[in-house]
């Protein structure tokens, strides 16, 4: 069985409450069971990565690419192609080559049948029948709260509900959640314990789980005795009575689940027939609801039971958590690729490489909740109001607020729901808010517009993007023209992020016409292209798990010096309420170490005083990483403060350390902090002067802006400037949060309001010398994917980094983790040697540069002491590059043009450098400048005017090439004795450097030697009889080349 089959189930339980049809136009259905063979390319976990790895076949030239529907093992299978005989899908698979691992699917053989339900075509009721939906609609939601991952197994669920006699039970844990209860007992009855079974909820709304049962307790406390595998176990004693009897509406759909899963016995129109008759005696019950709530009941049901962890917190020691290898106990399949490249660190695969755990099955491409799209490309959303509404209705409750919303057949007590919906919604309470909406808009019957719009808010602003598009569509749908300009792009953005991007496009020009806001209807306009230019910069960069993800929330990394990590988690928070906005913990600040591979290890909670009962979040730090400024609920010296409207707001603190972070002293708030706005996110600049953040502060152009301040010493007090807003080449009139500055000056930061793949996206923008931002560029994929991602910080000098994103779960926010980034190099490495083309010799510190065509140095480096280049880094793939190579004045310079695709992960090129000028040596600078001589008189060391004219040619070389070193060799004529022309010439070579430095020739270019009369240029020794000109010949200054 699957989801699949449960709604035809539903919606087959109230055809018979319908005028039956020749045709059966008042639902179709296209049930499909013939010889057909699948040829599967890969299975997916997550529904969305199946359609977009679909999308992608199909872009890659695979027309008949499709997605086939979820299996009883809640897999995605990818069909690259289909057949109606085996041969054919085996002669297809043969004569691919661009596709490995391809395997064939025989839909025949599957216990499912593949049902699409077209519910477009369903557009008349009989306007005969009566206004009482209420009774059948509260049955389907008392069936609801049974149904789980697994509901199809009846025999486990029946014996997982007890209603029975006297018992004694031994309790090992208990939830809120009915359904991680079940999925527990599910877990010990796998680990041998047959009896464990799931107690009904207690007046505390939990529901325990009970390991075994007795009929005395001194059976059960015998049990406990012998036991020691759990903790905390108690014992309690039930006494209930058995149920007499089953509704007959759960009865029912039972009965029609085997129905349909015995389809290879009968026909479907006997079936429906059969069903018609069983339920004929509710014909007389009136239904005043669009039949679109069934199949939307049936939906939310599957939504509230996806994701499910089958981890009880309470039996498993937290310490497993945080020092073991998280992605094991959570089950992550760590071979499993997904479109946006998400691997584990350890994995280096290619992004082609998809591999899955066994074959699995079949779904439809189409998002049943999206509105339709006609000819024209414009959303209908009337077609997707599939039964049509009550012409007779006489009271139109669409103005009218939700508090006065009283439906006559609402149970007692609804009024006061509505304002405690209301109530909770306004606090902010989004997951209370939530359930209480829920109820009204079930039992009431009669929704109002602001039902449907908080409702989809309370998903929306906990990044349940798929959950709110089911209320923002039923919104939409009922009424299309009362929608308010921000509610049509809050729902734009969540249609962008299931991947119903023209649906999503189509809302935000309905939103643009309606509102004045221009950051955003200015980057729409000049950007309808958008998608192609995002995935026209996709792939840059590959994304891994890392080892400090469990199944709570993890996000806001930030570099801690070298070796460490710094990010918020609600794993063992240290204070036990929950944030009323998410349902979860609040967020304490945790510190993970990096090992030699770059991994993430160790995760333990940051020491000191700093974390407190609420929420820390997102820290910096100083270079000397003594000081730290983070993210806190407005809390200091134990107590809250609150704002005019009584609620918390963020700050951003400050804290100072004396031992390496072992404890946190002197933590203040900023100046700039308010209690009537919010700041968070705190970032640092590479010099520690100047301070990013995120703040809802006055001036702001949305619900949340980047800012800066900067920061002055003065009389060792740390000061504060103003807060300075970045302007609307950053900011939009929605949300932009989470700055990071590298060490290029790149500003990092997410935003929903600018143009992207959907939920947050990254962009990064360029600073210049002043700090103010130029263009914003989106980071595409995988950076960004239809889901929040947020909370980017890189490294720029080790190419890698981390975000935070919720992309791998279903329930918003809670499925947050912290993913590494790393740069997609090619694995291409460029290396050589260099020598001097006509001796042979190794040209040790020969200079090599990479440039790209247009002449651009993309990198440089010099020839080590073996004369050996290497390029292992900064390549595009299939790319052509220009490699340079020159060694100063006395070679000539070579250039030489490759290209990545030539070689598969190592380029060898040596080099042969040519002399440059004929019959001088490469070193010999007097003879690559055509120097003259520079003489000295007798005894002298000063430089005469003729030395000065030579010296400015050796000057013009040096600030040609700034690289080359020289030798300046001084000499004297044999007269005086060894002792005084050593240091006579010692003179001589100082006062050549003297002349070069005044110059500006640094002194470290120059080397001097002194050698006397050692080196003679004549015949012209002691006791040699010569004339003045043939000792002057001695008295010089000769210049070599040494780099």
């Amino acid at each position: 069985m699957n989801y699949r089959v449960l709604i035809i189930a539903f919606l087959l339980s109230f055809t018979g409450l319908f005028p039956k049809e020749k045709d059966f136009d008042s639902v179709i259905f296209n049930i499909v069971q013939q010889e057909q063979y699948y040829v599967i390319a890969a299975v997916f976990k997550s529904y969305y990565y199946a359609y977009d790895y679909v999308k992608d076949l199909q872009k890659r030239g695979y027309d008949n690419a499709e997605q086939l529907s979820l299996d009883e093992n809640n897999r995605y299978k990818v069909s690259v192609n289909k057949f109606q005989t085996i041969k054919e899908a085996e002669i297809f698979i043969n004569s691919n080559k661009n596709l490995k691992n391809l395997w064939i699917f025989d839909i025949s053989n599957s216990n499912i049948v593949p049902t699409k339900v077209e519910l477009n075509k369903i557009d008349n009721l009989n306007n005969d029948i009566d206004k009482n939906f209420e009774s059948v609609s509260s049955n389907v939601r008392d069936i609801s709260e049974q149904i789980n991952d697994e509901v199809f197994d009846n025999d486990i669920l029946q014996n997982d509900i007890v209603n029975s006699e006297t018992n004694f039970h031994v309790i090992v844990a208990s939830f809120k959640s009915f359904y991680n209860s079940f999925d527990y007992v599910k877990e010990l009855k796998e680990k041998g314990y047959k009896k464990a079974i799931q107690l009904d909820s207690t007046d505390s709304d939990r529901y325990r789980v009970s390991i075994n049962n007795f009929k005395t307790k001194q059976e059960a406390e015998k049990f406990i005795s012998e036991n020691n595998s759990f903790k905390n176990v108690s014992i309690v004693e039930t006494k209930t009575k058995k149920s007499d009897q089953i509704d007959i509406e759960e009865s029912l759909i039972n009965n029609q689940i085997n129905l349909i899963s015995d389809t290879n016995n009968k026909d479907i129109d006997t079936q429906i027939d059969e069903f018609e008759n069983q339920i004929s005696e509710l014909n007389n019950q009136n239904i005043d609801q669009n039949a679109v709530l069934i199949k939307d009941e049936v939906s939310e049901i599957i939504d509230q039971n996806q994701d499910i962890s089958s981890i009880n917190e309470d039996t498993i020691d937290s310490e497993k958590f945080i020092n073991e290898d998280v992605n094991n106990d959570l089950g992550f399949d760590n071979e499993e690729f997904d479109e946006y490249s998400l691997v584990d660190e350890s994995d280096i695969g290619p992004i082609e490489d998809y591999t899955f755990d066994q074959p699995q099955e079949l779904f439809d491409s189409q998002d049943d909740y999206a509105p339709q799209i006609d000819e024209e490309g414009n959303i209908n959303f009337k077609e997707e109001i599939v039964l049509n509404q009550t012409p007779n209705e006489s009271i139109d409750t669409s103005d009218v607020e939700d508090e006065l919303v009283i439906s006559k057949d609402v149970k007692s007590g609804g009024n006061s729901n509505i304002f405690d919906a209301k109530r909770r919604y306004d606090e902010k309470s989004y997951v209370k808010a939530q359930n209480k909406y829920k109820d009204i808009v079930r039992a009431a019957g009669r929704e109002s517009r602001q039902s449907y719009e908080y409702l989809a808010n309370t998903y929306y602003n906990n990044s349940q993007y798929d959950k709110a598009v089911i209320w923002y569509n039923k919104l939409l749908v009922k009424f299309p023209n009362k929608v308010e300009e921000e509610t049509l792009f809050k729902a734009a953005l969540s249609f962008k992020s299931v991947g119903a991007y023209d649906i999503s496009d189509d809302l935000m020009t309905k939103y643009l016409e309606k509102s004045n806001n221009l950051i955003i209807k200015n980057e729409f306009e000049r950007n309808p292209n958008y998608l192609d230019s995002i995935y026209s910069n996709s792939n840059k960069h590959r994304i891994f798990r890392t080892n400090i993800n469990t199944e709570n929330s993890e996000f806001g990394p930030n570099f801690y010096g070298t070796d460490k990590v710094i990010y918020s988690s609600t794993t063992s928070s240290t204070g036990d309420e929950e944030y009323e906005w998410s349902g979860q913990k609040y967020l304490d600040l945790y510190v993970a170490e990096l090992d030699s591979l770059e991994r993430l290890i160790n995760p333990k909670i940051l020491e000191g005083n700093i974390n407190t009962q609420y929420h820390e979040s997102s820290a910096t730090f100083t270079k000397d990483l003594k000081t730290v400024y983070f993210t806190r609920n407005n809390f200091i010296d134990g107590k809250l403060s609150f704002d005019r409207k009584k609620e918390v707001k963020l700050k951003i603190y400050r804290a100072t350390t004396e031992d390496d972070g072992l404890t946190w002293n002197n933590i203040v708030e900023l100046p700039f902090n308010s209690d009537e706005y919010s700041t968070a996110h705190p970032t640092l600049s590479n010099d520690g002067r100047r301070l990013y953040f995120a703040s809802d502060m006055n001036g702001s152009y949305g619900y949340s802006d980047i800012w800066y301040v900067d920061i002055f010493e003065i009389d060792d007090e740390i000061e504060y400037g103003l807060p300075i807003n970045l302007g609307p080449k950053v900011n939009t009139e929605f949300r932009e949060s989470f700055p990071y500055l590298d060490d290029n000056n790149i500003l990092y930061f997410s935003s929903d309001g600018k143009i992207g793949l959907g939920g947050f996206d990254v962009f990064k923008t360029q600073l210049n010398r002043r700090g103010f931002p130029g263009e914003a560029v989106n980071m595409a994929e995988p950076i960004n994917s239809p889901f929040d991602d947020f909370g980017f910080v890189y490294n720029n000098s080790k190419k890698f980094g981390y975000i935070s994103s919720n992309r791998s779960g279903f329930e918003g926010s809670k499925s947050d983790q912290v993913y590494k980034v790393k740069l997609n190099e090619c694995d291409y490495v460029i290396e050589g040697i260099v020598k001097d083309k006509n001796t042979k010799e190794l040209i040790p510190g020969a200079y090599v540069k990479l440039l790209n065509l247009k002449g651009e140095v993309l990198a440089e480096t010099r020839a080590d002491q073996e004369a050996r280049y290497i390029f292992d880094k900064d390549f595009k793939c299939e790319n052509s590059y220009f490699i340079e190579v020159s060694n100063g004045i006395g070679y000539d310079s070579v250039r030489t043009k490759i290209t990545t695709s030539d070689f598969s992960d190592k380029l060898v090129e040596d080099f042969d450098l040519d002399w440059s000028k004929e019959g001088c040596l490469p070193n010999d600078l007097d003879c690559l400048l055509k120097l003259n001589p520079i003489y000295f008189d007798l005894d002298k060391s000063y430089i005469t005017s003729k030395a000065r004219v030579e010296l400015s040619k050796v000057y013009v070389a040096l600030t040609k090439y700034p690289q080359m070193k020289i030798r300046i060799e001084s000499h004297t004529d044999s007269r005086a004795s060894d002792k005084y022309n050593n240091d006579l010439s010692e003179r001589r070579a100082k006062s050549t450097k003297g002349w070069l430095v005044n110059k500006g020739i640094m002194s470290d270019r120059i080397e001097i030697i002194g050698f006397g009369e050692k080196q003679l240029e004549n015949y012209c020794e002691d006791n040699v009889d010569c004339d003045e000109a043939e000792h002057q010949l001695n008295r010089r200054s000769t210049f070599t080349i040494i780099n």
